[in-house]
């Protein structure tokens, strides 16, 4: 059993939220964050993946930040 902890922040309404979650709880966030049409940073780099995997989290090192999806330019 993987029981290594993945650091996440979402910017939300009222301001950031941090959690520490397992593996199964991590992917289960962030398919659902994907879902919802947010972006997902791991260590900085967008994850343009439409299913997040554990092979994607394999590039987790510090942090995943969750933010609502940036439009215009």
């Amino acid at each position: 059993m993987d029981d290594k902890v993945y650091s996440i922040e979402a910017i939300e309404t009222n301001g950031p939220v941090k959690e520490e979650l397992g593996l199964q709880k991590t992917l289960a966030k962030l398919n659902l964050e994907r879902k919802n049409g947010r972006m997902i940073f791991i260590d900085g780099s967008p994850i343009m993946d439409q299913i997040i995997t554990e092979e994607t989290l394999s590039k987790y090192k510090k942090s995943i930040l969750v933010l609502n999806e940036l439009v215009g330019g």
